[in-house]
């Protein structure tokens, strides 16, 4: 049974989180490396006890813990190497968010946001505020249980996608997974970091969000997995947040010979002399690439891209019967 819209919390907010940073490597000669992305992770935690049957005074109950990332959790790109006609990035490409418990001990009952796609213009995303109405408010205001308002948590320029796997059923964790994936720019669709590379052959603008902080803001519910009269045992709840950047920058020699150090990852070619195949072809996961530009017939330069993914990770032990969650 789902939790019910205005069950009262039995514990909580409780706010947890940090602050963490890695850097990019150096990815060759057109590249210095070092800019500094962070993850700011400000989640709420609430517990909620409900009547398996809300008429039975002696009936078992059920528990669920509500855990929300729009507390104020941000991701960074921090100070990009390059924003400039011939030189975008590192800038957020996409980001997953992560929410489970281990041992199966809760099954996903309701995640947030639900899927969407973007819905703006390349140029208009001008905001970096975001306004929440799904578990944050509720949790801090009304204290009760509402799943409304969750398309107040969506954005422009950025698509909202749900991975969620559900496997109690056969013995393993269920996963709430969101992936939010960059889908428009000024130069229109974005697809990959090609996608900037304008009809005049310079790199159309970023969304402030792909340039700056991207408000983190999946939301969900866990119930523990058997009705019970006792509160279910302390577990521990995980949280990941994987984010994909990118860097495109024109380079007017081959490239072949830098990529390959220090990162050891080969050149994917999206266009070879005078072919050129469909720069949306490129996907990012197979490391740089390169896009051939053309002048009269004579490849002059290359636009390349340099892709960079880092996982940041917390977790948290969940006592539900003195209310308590604390870092792991």
């Amino acid at each position: 049974m789902p939790l019910r819209t205005g069950t009262k919390i039995k514990w909580g907010t409780v706010t947890v989180g940090g602050t963490t940073a890695a850097q990019t490597p150096r990815m060759g000669e057109a590249d210095s490396g070092g800019q500094q992305a962070s993850v700011l992770l400000q989640m709420n935690v609430a517990g909620y006890v409900q009547a398996v049957d809300a008429n039975d005074t002696d009936s078992a109950n059920e528990y669920y813990v509500v855990a929300d990332l729009a507390a104020g959790s941000t991701f960074s790109p921090g100070q990009m190497g390059g924003n400039t006609r011939e030189c975008r990035g590192y800038y957020t490409h996409s980001v997953d968010t992560r929410l489970w418990f281990d041992d199966g001990a809760y099954a996903v009952d309701t995640e947030t946001p639900q899927p969407s796609s973007a819905g703006g213009s390349g140029s208009s995303s001008t905001s970096s505020s975001t306004t929440v109405g799904f578990f944050g408010h509720q949790l801090t205001a009304s204290e009760s249980w509402s799943a409304s308002q969750s398309a107040s948590r969506g954005y422009q320029d950025f698509e909202t996608e749900s991975h969620t796997s559900h496997k109690s059923n056969l013995g393993g964790s269920e996963v709430v997974h969101q992936r939010f994936p960059l889908r428009l720019s000024n130069a229109g669709p974005y697809v990959n970091p090609f996608s900037l590379v304008g009809s005049d052959q310079y790199l159309a603008g970023l969304p402030p969000r792909a340039a700056g902080n991207l408000p983190l803001v999946t939301a969900a519910s866990f119930k523990a997995l058997a009705p019970q009269k006792q509160y279910p045992r302390t577990a521990r709840l995980h949280v990941s947040v994987t984010v994909w950047m990118a860097k495109v920058i024109w380079w007017s020699n081959a490239p072949a010979h830098w990529f390959k150090n220090p990162v050891g990852q080969k050149v994917q070619l999206v266009g070879e002399g005078t072919a050129l195949v469909r720069p949306g072809d490129y996907d990012l996961t197979r490391g740089p690439g390169d896009y051939p530009m053309q002048t009269l017939g004579v490849v002059t330069g290359s636009y390349i891209a340099l892709p960079w993914s880092h996982e940041f990770s917390w977790a948290f032990d969940v006592d539900f019967a003195k209310g308590r969650v604390t870092p792991a």
